[in-house]
């Protein structure tokens, strides 16, 4: 899971632990920028989101200017195991979006709040909504969706599988239908359900 492969903010924690970390800035030190990613060989000394290297592409360097569309620096459609976006505020779209699920963990990295719904067995519409100030893991086969957010608000989104037995990320509705053309062949996923009590498995920070 993704718990195990990333790490915010923590340079001593993510050297040891991974052979040579990825790097997306949440804020600027005056060599990165914020939203550049960028293979690291020393502490950068700002804040960011580290994920193991080796599960991405070779490149080395990604500015923020050279992301593709919708802000991805790593898309799986192209490839790549795990996706990796970064959106700056006036990038985000306008919310709510779509309710929806995944067959991997995906995982939310927010500047400011956000309010998102998940699936929940405990409440009668099927869902509660939480407050996303942190970093926040989205198990695979939980229904979410964010409902709106903070002015200012900015998002780092990872997801697919870093154990790499999911190597296609689809994206189905609440009626399962999937969204995503390349993913038109994957089994639908086993459904699992947010619990208040179980809050530590979903919020990192």
């Amino acid at each position: 899971m993704f718990e195990e492969v990333t790490y915010i903010g923590d340079w001593d924690e993510a050297q040891e632990l991974l052979e040579r970390p990825g790097f997306v800035a949440m804020e600027d030190n005056g060599h990165i920028e914020e939203g550049d990613y960028t293979q690291l060989n020393e502490d950068p000394g700002i804040t960011g989101l580290y994920i193991d290297s080796t599960i991405l592409g070779d490149e080395e360097v990604i500015s923020c200017d050279s992301r593709t569309e919708n802000g991805f620096y790593f898309m799986n459609s192209e490839n790549s195991p795990v996706e990796l976006k970064y959106r700056f505020s006036e990038e985000l779209r306008e919310y709510p979006e779509l309710i929806h699920v995944h067959n991997t963990p995906e995982l939310y990295v927010p500047t400011g709040r956000f309010q998102m719904d998940v699936a929940s067995k405990e409440s009668e519409s099927g869902f509660v909504n939480i407050e996303m100030d942190g970093p926040l893991l989205i198990p695979a086969g939980m229904y979410h969706g964010i409902r709106s957010r903070e002015p200012g608000s900015r998002l780092i989104v990872a997801r697919g599988d870093p154990e790499l037995e999911e190597r296609t990320v689809g994206k189905w509705d609440l009626e399962g239908r999937q969204l995503y053309g390349h993913a038109k062949a994957l089994k639908f996923p086993e459904l699992t359900y947010y619990e208040d009590k179980l809050d530590e498995m979903h919020n990192l920070w």
